[in-house]
């Protein structure tokens, strides 16, 4: 704000914290109700694998969201080195690349909800 004034005053910082709280409150609550859909109970199977996937994949979008807002409200210094948010920047986009990537997922999802087998998606 420039002019002595705490950051958290500025209208434009509460609503990215706003933001960055939603997205992390719902990437929690897409993991805890696919921990309920499956239940204490389950057999490892294709709908089990589809259901863990899909929660996987929100939570990875609202992660890389949560950085870059992070990143965006802090500014510049963000991108040095001794920076938490540039090694959480690299780390977030790491999940692109492990087996199950978000596309696939929606690929796996997709035909499984048509009933088509999903066998070889992986």
């Amino acid at each position: 704000m420039g002019n002595g004034e705490p950051v958290a005053n500025d209208p434009i910082i509460q609503r990215q914290i706003g933001l960055m709280e939603y997205r992390l409150r719902t990437a929690w609550w897409s993991l805890v109700g696919a921990l309920d859909e499956l239940g204490d109970d389950y057999a490892l199977g294709e709908r089990e694998v589809g259901l863990t996937q899909m929660a996987k994949r929100d939570i990875l979008l609202a992660a890389q969201e949560v950085v870059d807002t992070a990143m965006e409200t802090v500014g510049g210094s963000s991108y040095f080195r001794r920076s938490p948010l540039e090694r959480a920047y690299r780390d977030v986009r790491a999940g692109k690349y492990h087996p199950f990537n978000p596309e696939r997922v929606l690929l796996y999802a997709g035909r499984q909800t048509l009933g088509l087998p999903v066998d070889g998606i992986w």
